[in-house]
């Protein structure tokens, strides 16, 4: 059975996010990165990769992470990772991925893979 896309079942102690990078292999790597070097660890939690991308239709590419525990702790690590490196981060509302940069973009409209 396919497993849902991240971020479009709610669950009440997780939060998704979809982060900007140049591709899957690439942002595996540095995942392991974000938030180094921009404010201390959150007090409780973890981060994951989930292993989902969405190609929007210019081309660039979201990657799917999720967090538990300090949510708010881990949303600013990951949205200060990305301000300081001039990404873009987004979050999926209904049928659509809404940006940092306020573009929203019809998930029907976007390539999703969910690995």
């Amino acid at each position: 059975m396919k497993r849902p896309m991240p971020g479009t079942l709610a669950l009440e102690d997780r939060e998704f996010l979809y982060v900007e990078h140049a591709d899957p292999k690439a942002f595996t790597k540095s995942f392991f990165s974000i938030g180094d070097g921009v404010i201390p660890l959150p007090t409780s939690g973890g981060m994951i990769n989930e292993e989902t991308t969405i190609t929007l239709p210019s081309g660039t590419q979201m990657h799917a992470l999720s967090y538990k525990g300090d949510i708010e702790g881990w949303y600013r690590r990951v949205t200060e990772w990305c301000k300081n490196r001039g990404l873009l981060w987004g979050r999926i509302v209904g049928d659509r991925v809404v940006l940092s940069n306020s573009e929203t973009h019809d998930l029907r409209n976007c390539r999703v893979e969910v690995r």
